[in-house]
């Protein structure tokens, strides 16, 4: 694997193995954005080989960054009102809009696509879309404090990301599921996740999440259960722990086992906010 940590703990992936082509592919590697760091310059440099990046933004408090040749960036309709909750899949399916080549794979602005994946990104996208009769799972490893994640809730995370243009439709406002109704093929290809510098932010996040996935929850119905709230968290716990072996990750491996758990818990301590208070969530 011909890649290297920088200090930031990302992962630079823009060496080139000898004999590598660097023909650009039919593809285009959609990136969702909502600042400018050196997260997403990282993911933007980790797609270099594709034939198109659209890297779509949802903050409207700052300037785009000029495009260059092979990337583009624009910026999504988003409804900014300040009652209204961000739903990630109406952003995903917006910004596959703007995708012009036959094939699409979606990046988040703190993944990068794995160097060694490029043969089999190759061999994908220069197939007839057409031949295909579904979309393709690509594997996802997590990176905490410098080192990737092997046990635990992550152990094994595949997610529908990549696919013919027209079938990537995504559904549901948060932890949102892409092409939930068409038949999925698992690849090798690899994003390499930085979600977490540290943990305090961490914990910010793991609140964030945490709310927007209980208003997700309310409007559908689900409302607060006193026996879920001991019992499903704990349980995860336990079991990211015991079945899944977290604690072989060492430290790294408790805290996010967790903290996953602690975003179970504050899930259904916020249905209990809204059953109390008789407030509904705004929708999306």
């Amino acid at each position: 694997m011909n890649t290297e940590v920088n200090r930031s703990g990302a992962i630079n992936s823009n060496a080139v193995e000898p004999g590598h082509s660097l023909n650009k592919l039919p593809l285009t590697v959609v990136i969702l954005a909502h600042r400018l760091d050196e997260w997403l310059e990282t993911a933007i440099d980790s797609a270099g080989r594709a034939g198109e990046v659209v890297v779509a933004h949802t903050n409207h408090q700052y300037d785009l960054p000029g495009s260059r040749m092979g990337v583009r960036h624009v910026r999504l309709e988003t409804d900014r009102q300040a009652d209204r909750q961000p739903n990630f899949s109406a952003w995903r399916n917006q910004a596959i809009g703007y995708a012009t080549q036959p094939w699409t794979l979606f990046l988040d602005s703190d993944e990068q696509i794995a160097e060694e994946s490029w043969p089999e990104l190759a061999a994908i996208a220069q197939a007839d879309p057409e031949d295909s009769t579904g979309v393709y799972t690509v594997r996802r490893v997590d990176y905490f404090y410098g080192q990737p994640l092997s046990w635990g809730e992550v152990r094994r995370v595949e997610l529908a990301r990549l696919g013919p243009t027209d079938r990537l439709i995504a559904s549901r406002p948060v932890h949102e599921v892409i092409a939930a109704n068409l038949p999925s093929t698992a690849s090798q290809v690899t994003l390499l996740h930085f979600p977490h510098p540290d943990i305090s932010r961490f914990i910010t996040k793991v609140g964030w999440y945490a709310r927007l996935e209980a208003e997700y929850r309310y409007q559908r119905g689900e409302r607060f259960s006193q026996w879920r709230t001991v019992a499903f968290p704990l349980g995860k716990w336990l079991y990211n722990m015991g079945w899944r072996l977290a604690w072989r990750d060492g430290w790294r491996g408790v805290v996010y086992a967790t903290l996953m758990s602690l975003h179970s818990f504050w899930v259904r301590l916020y249905l209990y906010e809204y059953a109390r208070s008789g407030d509904e969530p705004s929708p999306n």
